[in-house]
């Protein structure tokens, strides 16, 4: 609409903002005055969200410049805020794993989320990002939040604008979290586990391939299945099991539980593997292995660097070649030494812890 020639309004298609056209009189007439303007919004009915300040700058802009100015946002409506049922507000970087995590955060705040003092040591250093993501016990994962009521918006008219219901993705906490005044908190260290109905927390990391710069250096506290293998340079450090589809190029490798390897364990360079429990595997090369449990390989071990704390079997037909090997406990083996000069040293009966 045009009043008298130099003032225009016009609406949104949803009636949700207004904007503002003003064309100066000429040298001979009248000024415009923030009253004509104002004039004009009430008999177009524009009463809801009016920023009248940026009305008044703009009246006194075209006036002292003589310059037109074109659809200038002056007026806004109010967005309606929908009914929200009950649901879960997850911690904030859950959110960004996957959108089933990030329902209602447009109204709602992130809430008290903590995490343990020692959760930077559980993590993967990861050299390129992954989607794993390391809990802690006692770490909150979620606060339970309850139903919110919606909010009528309008129009720039004053028209009310209905809201809607959203529609609550359910997600049921699942395996190893605890709910507690509200709060579903992590009782176990491991990782976040979800499908489309719930959540939990595994004790338990599967990699389909190898360990290297898709995946960087693992730092899990639970067990570890790897069906691939562990590229030059990478460590692993893990708090439980591994078992490992493929022979185990090691490198820098911690396990306080047991190392179950289906093929052997082939040392590179400086190459050192720890473990708490106890090595099971076809063969161990080229390593210096420091073990508190026993070790049990089928074919034998050759110029390792070997500590056990327990007992050494190497199969009917296994051989014991080259290195150092001190064991605590008991010796099995078929061949000890070799008959081409390689240095065999064999201490039995020492603690070396």
């Amino acid at each position: 609409m045009i009043s008298d020639g130099h003032i225009s309004l016009s609406l949104s298609d949803d009636a949700m903002a207004a904007y503002l056209t003003l064309r100066p009189h000429g040298i001979d007439q009248n000024l415009l005055s923030f009253e004509e303007v104002q004039q004009v919004l009430t008999e177009q009915g524009v009463i809801e969200g009016v920023h009248w300040e940026r009305v008044r700058s703009a009246v006194q802009a075209c006036t002292a410049s003589t310059a037109v100015i074109r659809n200038l946002l002056i007026a806004k409506g109010r967005k309606p805020l929908p009914k929200i049922p009950e649901h879960l507000v997850f911690h904030p970087r859950i959110k960004e794993l996957d959108p089933l995590f990030r329902f209602g955060e447009v109204r709602d705040e992130d809430g008290d989320f903590h995490q343990p003092e020692s959760q930077g040591e559980l993590s993967i250093d990861y050299r390129s990002k992954s989607s794993v993501f390391i809990v802690q016990k006692g770490m909150v994962l979620a606060i339970r939040r309850p139903e919110k009521d919606g909010e009528f918006g309008a129009t720039v008219k004053g028209e009310m604008v209905p809201y809607q219901t959203l529609s609550s993705p359910v997600l049921t906490p699942g395996s190893n979290l605890m709910e507690e005044n509200g709060k579903i908190i992590c009782q176990v260290d491991g990782r976040l586990v979800w499908n489309e109905k719930s959540f939990g927390v595994s004790r338990v990391l599967e990699i389909g391939g190898d360990v290297g710069y898709a995946t960087g250096n693992i730092r899990f506290p639970g067990d570890l299945v790897l069906k691939g293998r562990i590229q030059d340079r990478f460590s692993v450090w893990v708090g439980g099991d591994i078992r490992a589809a493929m022979t185990l190029d090691c490198w820098d490798v911690y396990c306080a539980g047991n190392l179950l390897v289906n093929e052997g364990i082939i040392g590179r360079g400086k190459a050192l593997l720890r473990v708490k429990g106890n090595i099971q595997g076809k063969f161990i090369e080229n390593c210096h292995v420091d073990v508190l449990g026993s070790i049990k390989v089928l074919t034998g071990i050759l110029n390792c660097e070997l500590y056990s704390n327990h007992e050494l079997h190497s199969g009917d037909r296994g051989k014991l070649m080259g290195g150092l090997l001190m064991v605590r406990d008991l010796l099995d083996t078929f061949s000890l030494g070799n008959s081409v000069g390689l240095a065999t040293r064999v201490f039995l009966g020492y603690d070396f812890v």
